[in-house]
């Protein structure tokens, strides 16, 4: 039983009221007219109202919208998280490469003044020949950086968008589906 009764009205339409209501003012949705609900003895003499929920035996169905909403929300949130676990990934080994240079070596720890002609022309052969004093060229360490900075961007909305998916999917649970009869 569901607990609702059928209060007949004027119009001939009935209002479906509860125990509950018993003694209060109800309106009809038909004609708008309020009539006033009778005792809660009364009120279970009046006949029963159909029930709204789901008889047994019956299935519910998924609507074309839903399965369209739950596979595309399912998609968004799989490439998202391919997309943030491959970004993640580069993002953390480019992180680990762009360490500043440590400029403590031996090379710079000696005191110049104290090296002769030939010493310091080995000195500058071995680390600064390949150096170009004219080039204004960005530091490997910064463009590593960069790099990195950029893959953790992708890395987020790698992640926004495996929210997004899964929101879709889990929302075609919520909007509600057809009733078919099972048989």
């Amino acid at each position: 039983m569901s607990g609702k009764y059928q209060l007949p009205c004027q119009c001939g339409q009935t209002i479906d009221i509860r125990t509950t209501q018993a003694g209060e003012v109800v309106g009809c949705a038909n004609c708008g007219k309020e009539s006033t609900a009778p005792t809660m003895r009364e009120i279970r003499q009046l006949p029963a109202a159909a029930s709204t929920s789901r008889p047994l035996g019956q299935k519910k169905h998924w609507s074309t919208g839903q399965g369209i909403l739950f596979a595309s929300g399912l998609a968004i949130a799989m490439i998202g998280l391919v997309a943030a676990s491959y970004f993640g990934w580069y993002y953390f080994l480019a992180n680990q490469r762009a360490v500043k240079p440590n400029f403590q070596d031996a090379v710079f720890q000696r005191d110049l003044s104290t090296i002769d002609l030939v010493e310091s022309w080995k000195l500058w052969a071995s680390q600064f020949r390949d150096f170009e004093f004219t080039s204004r060229r960005t530091p490997d360490y910064i463009i590593i950086r960069d790099f990195a900075d950029r893959l953790g961007k992708y890395m987020m909305i790698g992640i926004v968008a495996t929210i997004l998916g899964a929101l879709m999917a889990a929302s075609a649970f919520l909007i509600g589906g057809k009733s078919t009869r099972a048989g």
